[in-house]
């Protein structure tokens, strides 16, 4: 059930409770024999009628944020099983299993990349020019695409792919409703950047202080976009603005200023996103992770590693509440800890799978 219908569900609510305030009302005045007790009685009825409602309505809301947690998780599951099958040559298992989670959620431009790439491989390559016009509507970039091996050669041989991509690309970049916020947050990404990429060029002394009024400037546009439009992920400002705010917000949650209250206030408002697929669960997983670790906390999803130059390492710090970290991390997409040792980190010792 999605929320809007939860919303005229609590709405019909609400108006048969005004209709029958309105019923109660005209008795009362269409008898003068009501007594005070019978008065008593509707009011407590309504009082009863109203609280009712009120849970209904909450209860309506958190189920839908298990169902949106569960779909995304899924999402998720197959994706990354996907990814397994290509990795490993089994592109029809792969191909099967990508358009399995397509049928759950159709907005992750990533997927049509690699879904692209397996039908490549498999030489299909009508199916795979119909996903290459769907990916590049749902976000898929030049950069991102030639990343791809099979797609970059796909490029090369075919001058039709080029042309097709100049064609969705634009019908994409119309599309995005907030066109402005999102120039603005590339804009102050690009700005971000340069500050960071010009500091070897100024006294050491110096440099922590220009990167600190840098950050300061970006995040009060930051929040003045959200402010505006909401929180702007990838059904806002496209798949770079999503980007360029998750890379603003790594710096923003954690410029020494009021770290604590910047993550109060965008925790919930991510996690709407990550929900909707609209904003990826490893952003949250890292901005949450990593605005903890440097105040002195434990992480909550175990995104956060540090290099242990002694045994040249990369070393998953403390987690809190660790026994329940895979169940924290499928509230939001993310596959049990224990998969990331096949990138190499070191699971946390009290981490029991």
């Amino acid at each position: 059930m999605k929320l809007r219908s939860h919303l005229k569900i609590c709405l019909l609510s609400h108006v048969f409770l005004i209709h029958t305030q309105q019923g109660t009302s005209l008795a009362g005045t269409a008898s003068d024999t009501n007594d005070l007790s019978t008065k008593q009685d509707g009011s407590d009825w309504k009082n009863s009628m109203k609280i009712r409602i009120i849970i209904l309505c909450l209860f309506l809301s958190s189920f839908s944020n298990f169902s949106y947690s569960q779909k995304i998780s899924k999402f998720h599951q197959l994706y990354q099983r996907g990814d397994d099958y290509k990795k490993s040559s089994s592109f029809n298992l792969a191909e099967k299993t990508y358009l399995q989670a397509l049928t759950i959620y159709s907005g992750n431009p990533d997927l049509y990349i690699d879904l692209i790439s397996v039908l490549l491989h498999q030489q299909k390559n009508n199916e795979a020019e119909k996903y290459l016009k769907s990916g590049i509507l749902k976000g898929a970039n030049i950069d991102k695409l030639l990343n791809d091996s099979a797609i970059n050669k796909k490029f090369k041989e075919s001058t039709s792919w080029a042309k097709i991509y100049d064609i969705y690309r634009k019908e994409y970049n119309s599309s995005i409703p907030f066109q402005e916020e999102r120039l603005k947050l590339v804009t102050l990404l690009q700005k971000d950047q340069d500050v960071r990429n010009l500091m070897e060029y100024f006294p050491e002394l110096k440099r922590d202080s220009i990167v600190h009024s840098s950050d300061i400037e970006n995040s009060e546009q930051v929040y003045a976009i959200v402010k505006k439009i909401g929180f702007p992920d990838r059904d806002k400002v496209g798949e770079d603005g999503a980007v360029a705010m998750y890379i603003l917000l790594s710096h923003l949650l954690n410029d020494g200023l009021k770290d604590k209250d910047d993550l109060e206030y965008f925790e919930p408002l991510i996690k709407i996103s990550v929900l909707k697929g609209t904003f990826e669960p490893f952003w949250m997983a890292n901005l949450v992770d990593r605005n903890q670790v440097i105040r002195g906390l434990k992480q909550i999803y175990g995104s956060y590693w540090e290099y242990d130059s002694k045994s040249g390492k990369r070393i998953i710090t403390p987690v809190e509440q660790i026994e329940n970290v895979d169940q924290k991390r499928a509230e939001i997409g993310l596959a049990p800890l224990k998969t990331v040792q096949a990138l190499g980190l070191v699971l946390p010792s009290n981490y029991k799978n």
